[in-house]
């Protein structure tokens, strides 16, 4: 789960550089993040 847990608090810290994190947001880059990992993992 570590690869998860740097993927959220990367995550995180993009999002206080760029944007005001809602719980919406969060959920959607969290998805996309999850989605990437998975597919790097099929390739």
């Amino acid at each position: 789960m570590e690869l998860g847990d740097t993927a959220i608090r990367d995550i995180l810290s993009l999002g206080q550089e760029a944007e005001v994190i809602t719980p919406e947001s969060l959920r959607q880059r969290v998805i996309a993040e999850i989605q990437k990992i998975g597919e790097a993992y099929a390739a």
